[in-house]
């Protein structure tokens, strides 16, 4: 085994500064070793086990386990899903007594970002939110069948938020507040250098969401 392998776990997404410690439903989480093996040696022998451990309210179905290996791992998670994600890595080669953990927080998005991606110009954001359909059933409204426990669509947000468009080195380039009633939106993206960008979702002072943007 190589000498300078390390088993603690750095969070790439981190370099970025946009959302390094909490995750929010949909994301993808990429994890890689601080002091990586051998490339050869890693394929087979760093092994990651993934536990998915949904919130309260959460529904459990989201809950499982992966497992992968390398040097490196990328996770996608569910928008729905909020909880934590148990991650621990193990040498199972030369050194099986090797074993690194790590924990990562995740939001379930309630209310999220859509948009197109990549896009160029401009780009069309709507903002919606997860509504259950018992309680926004019209009262006296006669349904064919009722909906499952738990199960819930998507309508338009009808609050006001802030939408921010960040970069991981140029910082905030772009920022709208928008009023009450207007779930969709268009951001101005000219003059803006190609590549990878965040959008940020604040409503009612609070992150919300965050959505990677490609800009070409």
């Amino acid at each position: 085994m190589p000498e300078d392998k390390d088993l603690r776990i750095k969070d790439v997404n981190s370099r970025d500064g946009i959302s390094t410690m909490l995750y929010f439903g949909g994301a993808d989480i990429e994890l890689s070793l601080i002091n990586p093996a051998h490339i050869i040696y890693a394929t087979k022998n760093i092994r990651w086990v993934c536990r998915y451990v949904p919130s309260y309210g959460v529904p459990a179905e989201l809950g499982k386990t992966e497992i992968k290996y390398g040097n490196s791992i990328s996770l996608q998670t569910e928008k729905e899903f909020g909880g934590t994600i148990e991650i621990t890595v193990t040498d199972i080669g030369g050194c099986p007594g090797n074993t690194g953990t790590y924990t990562v927080k995740v939001m379930a998005s309630v209310v999220e970002i859509i948009h197109t991606n990549p896009a160029s110009g401009s780009v069309g954001i709507n903002v919606v939110r997860q509504a259950d359909m018992w309680q926004d059933m019209t009262e006296g409204t006669t349904a064919m069948s009722a909906p499952s426990a738990g199960e819930t669509y998507k309508e338009p947000y009808d609050g006001a938020y802030r939408l921010e468009l960040w970069h991981k080195v140029y910082g905030l380039v772009r920022e709208m507040d928008v009023e009450e009633g207007n779930s969709s939106v268009t951001m101005n993206l000219h003059g803006l250098t190609p590549g990878m960008y965040y959008i940020r979702l604040i409503t009612d002072g609070e992150l919300s969401d965050v959505s990677k943007l490609v800009i070409q």
